[in-house]
């Protein structure tokens, strides 16, 4: 009996067995590039998380929700170098959409002038999400 009870609260989502992250959204809010380019900075936001998740798990009671937005994207040229800048915000919440966090991320990224700007938004964007995710696997584990 008692496992038909145990069976039951899991299908009716009263107890988690297997507890997962889900990235909700990932958006570009930084209003910076062309919306191709937008989209693609997107998707490489939502693989850095996928792929920082998949390399240091997280232990959890429950499942997170996690809300990455872009919130500043500069390029600035200077001499013989350009500079990117990023800063991401991130939003963790529950199933019952509890916020149980929410943290910040900045990265900068400097080449010769000859370097593909492209190619350095994603990195910024990935070095962004890479300083922010020691914070955010250190709320997800305390939740």
């Amino acid at each position: 009996m008692m496992r038909a009870l145990f069976l039951v609260a899991l299908m009716a989502g009263v107890a988690v067995a297997d507890p997962h992250i889900t990235i909700r959204t990932a958006k570009d809010n930084s209003h910076t590039v062309t919306e191709p380019e937008s989209k693609k900075l997107e998707g490489v936001m939502r693989q850095t998380i996928e792929r920082l998740v998949a390399e240091s798990p997280i232990r959890l009671d429950g499942n997170r929700n996690v809300d990455a937005s872009l919130v500043s994207l500069t390029t600035d040229v200077l001499d013989k170098t350009i500079v990117v800048s990023a800063t991401l915000k991130v939003v963790v919440s529950d199933d019952d959409g509890k916020i149980t966090s929410m943290l910040g991320g900045t990265a900068k990224v400097e080449a010769p002038r000859r370097a593909q700007v492209a190619s350095l938004r994603e990195d910024a964007i990935e070095g962004a999400i890479e300083s922010g995710y020691i914070k955010v696997k250190a709320q997800l584990n305390s939740k």
